[in-house]
């Protein structure tokens, strides 16, 4: 493998966790993390070392959580572990492309409101008091 791949490789989002620790503490790190990769693919060595060194400083001194991905893995448990049918997206939260769907009621009532004034549930019905970020 070339050295440019490598370093490619090295500085794709996600090989080293990178997007998950920093994901929601500093949102702006997968940017960067993709911004070093595409530096790496369109201008090669020795141009791009100086951005991987600069995504190197920047992640390390970025912000770490895994809230975000604690959340995720929670909520993919829930689902796994669900008996019977996956409960099914709330009808004002769905898309009404055609004359049917909104005859059926599909996205009806919706409105962006903050959750604590639009009177709206987000949730399927029978997980509506789970939050994942506990």
């Amino acid at each position: 493998m070339e050295l440019v791949s490598q370093i490619e490789l090295s500085a794709r989002p996600g090989t080293d966790g990178c997007d998950v620790c920093t994901g929601i503490a500093d949102p702006m790190a997968v940017t960067m993390a993709v911004s070093a990769m595409q530096a790496c693919q369109l201008l090669g060595l020795p141009e791009c070392d100086v951005h991987l060194a600069q995504c190197a400083v920047y992640l390390a001194r970025a912000p770490k959580s895994t809230e975000v991905y604690q959340a995720l893995l929670k909520a993919k448990e829930c689902i796994a572990k669900h008996k019977g049918a996956l409960p099914s997206v709330p009808l004002h939260l769905r898309n009404a492309p055609t004359r049917l769907m909104k005859d059926l009621g599909y996205g009806k009532g919706y409105n962006t409101a903050h959750k604590e004034q639009s009177n709206l549930l987000y949730m399927p019905e029978g997980l509506e008091d789970i939050n994942f970020f506990l």
